[in-house]
């Protein structure tokens, strides 16, 4: 623990801590995009499949 207190104290520790919150926010997006193109996939299959 004290070791990563010491790295968020750099400058690179502290560079990754303001972009976190962004980078969080983008993969979240990412991964709810990702979920509705394969829930989509996943229903045309099953459409396809009871016909």
């Amino acid at each position: 623990m004290k070791k990563a207190i010491e790295f968020y104290n750099t400058p690179e520790g502290k560079s990754i801590a303001q972009k976190a919150p962004k980078i969080s926010q983008e993969m979240m997006f990412a991964s709810q995009q990702w979920a509705q193109d394969a829930n989509e996939r996943v229903m045309l299959l099953m459409q396809a499949t009871n016909k």
